[in-house]
């Protein structure tokens, strides 16, 4: 809704600084020749991030969920044995890079996740720079059908990297 929109201007605002400020550096370091597409698409990745989590990131935190995520999409990619099941008996090394990567996802993602519960059940007003809202507050809230419990934090961070 609008009303969301215009609660992250902040956020969008915060990008766009970070965005200029990426691009000059590197224009400095490199007598003035810029990558674009790549800052332009980290400005991006922050206000994802932002926009999911609701909390905030050093730019360490951000460049480690991106290698992660870009990770993921490279392990996901459709090969062979995708469209043709009786191969999958010769895939078993993809599948173990597979695990290792969910492995890796849960263990980047879920301490955010707990960051963002933490701050939603002490309030909103206990940490200032937080948020008012975030898509993870959304997923808190789900009841699944057929379950009594919410989603667990692997399948919230299923969720979550579906969103980014």
């Amino acid at each position: 809704s609008s009303s969301r929109l215009k609660e992250f201007k902040g956020v969008r605002d915060n990008a766009m600084d970070t965005l200029i400020a990426k691009i000059k550096a590197e224009a400095d370091a490199n007598d003035g020749v810029v990558s674009v597409l790549k800052n332009v698409r980290f400005a991006v990745f922050c206000i994802l991030l932002r926009m999911c989590f609701g909390v905030d990131m050093d730019d360490e935190t951000i460049e480690k969920v991106d290698r992660m995520m870009k990770l993921v999409v490279v392990t996901l990619d459709p090969s062979v044995d995708d469209f043709l099941p009786i191969l999958r008996p010769f895939s078993s090394k993809k599948r173990k890079q597979a695990m290792a990567v969910r492995k890796q996802q849960i263990e980047t993602l879920v301490p955010l996740i707990q960051k963002r519960r933490a701050i939603v059940q002490a309030g909103l007003q206990s940490n200032p720079t937080a948020a008012p809202f975030s898509y993870l507050d959304t997923l808190f809230e789900v009841q699944v059908q057929g379950r009594e419990s919410a989603p667990s934090d692997a399948e919230l961070v299923t969720l979550c990297s579906e969103f980014l």
